[in-house]
């Protein structure tokens, strides 16, 4: 018998009529599909199929989640279904928006149903855009590889990744319209996750070179412009998922700068500083702060295999004393030496009135 229409499914290379096609594809909605008739073509979204005369209906489908093995109500085995839910949400994956219903489990012994948790969630391969919300999901897939993505190439855009993914939707006739906070917030919770699974379970030693292992023989410290913070940026007082990872707590060092006040006392001008016939801004002495900025860079020490071993927050410029925390700790690590690119500078500052540094900290006590 000859089709006069037919569904032509992109990710799984079939035909299929209007009964297989519902048949397969109704717990695959993510599923690329096209309706064909003589003389026309239409693509078809997840909740799209197509009855016995050939017009395209809708039907509720929900997100594909694995169903418990056993009801928690009547405590029988196998009596769990998943069926779809009637608050919608938006479901993200490398293939980008499905709008899809939200899932619920239903016994058909005992009747009973249960709305779908997040534990549900992540063993299904799903992350909630939020932890009280329920109007985005992204999958595990999609944010391993924005993590990898935007390890392995510093300075991709956030914006321009999820603008990608909505061109994708809109190239498959799905909405496009990808809510970049949602985004955000489940990347960051996802990467917390992730570094808790590391350090934890894994007992990994994060910010440790394996070749230098836990003395490195020499770090190298640095300043970046480039990574600074506007004031008007949102979440600067918010709660830290990962505070003093990586990333010393500002208060240390803050503490830290106290007791070199009390050695060396802030000047109140400001100059550029000279190196023979060079003027630099790589470091100084002091520093002031930058209007509509609330942090202006970040000073790193790594060793030298380039590896991060611990970075300092400058709220103000490029310091001396942002250097010298960095140079106690390495101290306090066993490093014996360190490079700087403005060293000449930094040590005349540490040299004066050096009988009183020993109130500061461990480093200069063997300074030389």
């Amino acid at each position: 018998m000859k089709l006069t229409f037919y569904t032509k499914c992109k990710s799984c290379y079939n035909i299929y009529c209007n009964v297989c096609d519902q048949e397969e594809h109704f717990d695959s909605p993510f599923h690329q599909r096209s309706l064909f008739s003589e003389n026309t073509s239409k693509i078809l979204l997840p909740t799209q199929f197509v009855n016995s005369d050939g017009r395209v209906i809708s039907q509720d489908v929900s997100v594909p989640c694995r169903a418990p093995t056993t009801c928690p109500s009547c405590l029988k085995t196998g009596t769990c279904r998943i069926q779809p839910g009637l608050k919608k949400v938006a479901v993200i994956t490398t293939e980008g928006r499905f709008d899809l219903n939200w899932a619920e489990f239903k016994c058909y012994d005992c009747k009973k149903i249960r709305s779908i948790t997040n534990a549900d969630l992540v063993a299904s391969g799903w992350w909630p855009g939020s932890p009280t919300t329920k109007s985005y999901l992204f999958s595990i897939d999609l944010l391993t590889m924005w993590k990898h993505l935007s390890h392995k190439t510093p300075g991709i855009s956030e914006r321009k990744f999820i603008e990608t993914l909505g061109e994708i939707s809109k190239l498959a006739g799905r909405t496009q319209v990808i809510d970049r906070q949602s985004f955000g917030m489940a990347n960051r919770y996802f990467q917390h996750m992730d570094f808790v699974v590391e350090v934890e379970n894994r007992l990994r030693k994060l910010f440790s070179c394996k070749a230098c292992g836990a003395k490195p023989l020499a770090i190298h410290i640095d300043g970046i412009m480039k990574l600074y913070r506007w004031i008007s940026a949102k979440g600067d007082d918010l709660f830290q998922l990962l505070p003093d990872v990586g990333f010393v707590d500002y208060t240390k060092f803050a503490s830290h700068a106290k007791k070199i006040d009390k050695v060396k006392p802030r000047v109140g001008k400001i100059s550029k500083d000279t190196c023979g016939g060079a003027t630099y801004k790589a470091g100084k002495s002091d520093a002031l702060g930058r209007q509509s900025l609330s942090e202006t860079g970040v000073v790193f020490c790594t060793c030298r295999h380039g590896y991060l071993l611990r970075a300092v927050n400058m709220l103000k410029g490029e310091t001396y004393r942002h250097v010298h925390y960095l140079h106690d700790y390495a101290y306090r690590i066993g490093c014996k030496f360190i490079c700087y690119d403005v060293v000449c500078k930094y040590w005349s500052f540490v040299e004066s009135d050096g009988d009183n540094w020993e109130q500061v900290g461990e480093t200069e006590v063997n300074q030389k």
